[in-house]
């Protein structure tokens, strides 16, 4: 099995904003991004501006498709169907943090590893090969996973 990019959110709320002006959204703490013309279409129809009204895609209990990340009880129901598989290997290539760098230091980005580390020796026996991630540094991004264009035409990396 190849696990990737979990991007495990640990503070995603359900039926928070799943759109918002920040990079990750679905947290209590995000500030909803407005369409003006929906808000100025409900204004005219007599609706109230409350945020409730606004965010027609409030943050799923599963996850959301639009600016979040995947909440931990998604992450458990993988585990939980893990569990069932007889697996010999398990191929772990990284992105484990939110998308929350702003919040991101070195000790954040690694507890994020350390949990799924953990949570994936308790639900299977199979070797786990784990790799990093270009989430997994602080900061972020700082590999530079593109080979070197002309040693790689040679037949090499540089």
């Amino acid at each position: 099995m190849h696990i990737s990019d979990l991007h495990i959110d640990l503070f995603y709320t359900t039926g928070a904003p799943s759109k918002c002006s920040e990079p990750v959204c679905c947290r209590t703490n995000t500030s909803m991004k407005m369409d003006p013309w929906k808000i100025l279409a409900n204004h005219n129809a007599g609706v109230d501006l409350t945020d409730e009204n606004i965010n027609d895609e409030p943050a799923g209990y599963w996850g959301s498709l639009n600016d979040c990340d995947l909440p931990l009880q998604t992450f458990h129901l993988f585990l939980k169907e893990i569990e069932k598989m007889d697996l010999d290997l398990i191929i772990w290539t990284g992105d484990n943090t939110p998308h929350d760098i702003w919040k991101q230091s070195q000790s954040y980005n690694l507890n994020f590893t350390t949990i799924i580390s953990e949570l994936l020796r308790q639900h299977t026996k199979a070797l786990v090969i784990p790799t990093m991630g270009n989430h997994e540094s602080y900061p972020v991004n700082v590999y530079k996973y593109e080979g070197d264009r002309e040693s790689m035409l040679n037949g090499g990396l540089s």
